[in-house]
């Protein structure tokens, strides 16, 4: 069966009577024959939407109209797909629970690292803020449990008080910084593997390159936290130094030092750590000239390093090479220090000083994991322009009749681009129902 408008002229007067056919065949063929006749359209009123909402209750499926239907938050969610699929590609949850996980914790710590990372991916901020981020952001765990942030109640909150929550969160936080901070080098030698093993990445050449950031408040001096050479300018704020080793665009590994440390003296500890750890032998180090010094010479003289300068002796494809990666290693530092907002850092302690640059370098390394892809498959679009059109991905958690439906939009044209390059079958998070959710 199935509604016809039949319309009827009468003089100058044109009428529309709503009937109810259905179908049937005669003799071998197609007939239509009228159910019922409704009345005219114009006086039906409010008398068919009763009529619909009564026959409604006898169909198989739930018929809904937009009144029944009540919308109970709009979250975007595209970024912290991207980002889950970056951190699923580098195993990062099997390489954080080898190395972090144990007894004691009563917590998942690769989850919690995860939320971390991606807030440095996604819009960072600092722990502090990180609740702001949940409450518009669908973040949830491998299983679909979403984040939620636990406020303090609003009669504890006065105007001058920084912290809005939860201590029991907060602290969860930093026991995962503590965590990850622990585990740093077998963290970074695991991703050297897989990084190697997944794109084919042969180290011959790395790129060593130091800056510094400050703090924004004041802040008293420290182990870590000193006064010294300010690359950004601010000479009146404490810092910390930090150290890049950068292998094929890729940030193999990072150095923290105090603020007052001269270039120069960094060096010989770097390279004897990439020789350790990474059993990197013949290298060629790119770097500047506050790097250079007489003793670090006599160091790089052993046949295993070669020292970047006007020698000869460098071809020329390797001198393009070098020059061409020297941008990617540039762009690194301005993503740690701008893009992934490595700064403004709040910490007092050089432990968890220390453990935000790692989750900012973590946050950069899969950055880059997504721009090495992205070259093949997407040449036009970098990774921070993929992190914006990803925020049109979006999850509508809808209400009706007590019942709840999520909803995941498509996105836009260059979201769905990257999805099908990428290889994203599934955009919608894991379904364990819509009340599923958890506090940190």
């Amino acid at each position: 069966m199935y509604p016809r408008v039949n319309t009827i002229k009468k003089g100058d007067r044109t009428y529309h009577y709503l009937q109810i056919l259905e179908s049937f065949r005669k003799d071998g063929r197609a007939h239509q024959r009228v159910v019922a006749n409704l009345g005219r359209l114009d006086l039906l009123g409010d008398n068919l939407d009763r009529l619909v909402a009564a026959l409604s209750k006898h169909c198989k499926e739930t018929f809904i109209t937009a009144n029944h239907l009540e919308c109970k938050q709009s979250l975007t969610w595209g970024p912290v797909l991207l980002a889950r699929y970056l951190w699923r590609r580098m195993e990062l949850s099997d390489i954080i629970h080898k190395h972090c996980q144990s007894a004691r914790l009563q917590f998942d710590v690769a989850e919690t690292s995860f939320v971390l990372v991606a807030n440095r991916l996604c819009e960072p901020a600092s722990e502090h803020g990180l609740a702001r981020w949940l409450e518009h952001t669908f973040v949830c765990d491998s299983r679909g449990r979403r984040w939620q942030p636990d406020w303090l109640p609003a009669k504890q909150i006065t105007r001058r008080q920084r912290v809005k929550v939860e201590h029991r969160q907060l602290n969860r936080w930093y026991r995962t910084l503590d965590v990850l901070l622990a585990a740093k080098e077998n963290i970074e030698e695991a991703l050297y593997q897989r990084v190697r093993d997944l794109f084919s990445v042969k180290v011959d050449l790395v790129f060593y390159d130091l800056t510094s950031s400050y703090f924004c408040r004041k802040q008293p001096k420290q182990t870590l936290r000193r006064h010294g050479q300010s690359k950004d300018k601010r000479p009146r704020q404490v810092q910390v130094v930090l150290g890049v080793v950068m292998a094929n665009g890729f940030p193999i590994a990072h150095h923290v030092f105090p603020g007052n440390t001269a270039d120069k003296s960094t060096l010989k500890k770097v390279l004897t750590d990439l020789q350790e750890r990474f059993g990197l032998g013949h290298i060629m180090v790119v770097s500047d000239r506050g790097l250079v010094s007489e003793e670090n010479l006599q160091f790089l003289s052993e046949d295993k390093y070669i020292l970047k300068t006007d020698d000869r002796q460098i071809t020329a494809a390797d001198a393009v090479a070098c020059y061409k990666e020297l941008s990617t290693v540039e762009r690194g530092f301005r993503d740690l220090k701008d893009v992934i907002e490595m700064r403004p850092m709040y910490h007092k302690t050089d432990e968890r000083i220390e453990a935000h640059i790692f989750v900012a370098s973590l946050a950069l390394f899969l950055k880059r994991v997504l721009e090495h892809q992205l070259v093949s498959k997407l040449p036009e679009i970098s990774a921070t322009e993929a992190f914006a059109a990803m925020k049109s991905v979006g999850v509508v958690d809808l209400d009706f009749h007590g019942q709840r439906k999520r909803l995941v939009s498509a996105g836009g044209r260059d979201a769905r681009r990257l999805v099908a390059a990428l290889g994203i079958r599934d955009i919608a998070p894991a379904d364990l129902g819509m009340s599923s959710q958890q506090r940190l």
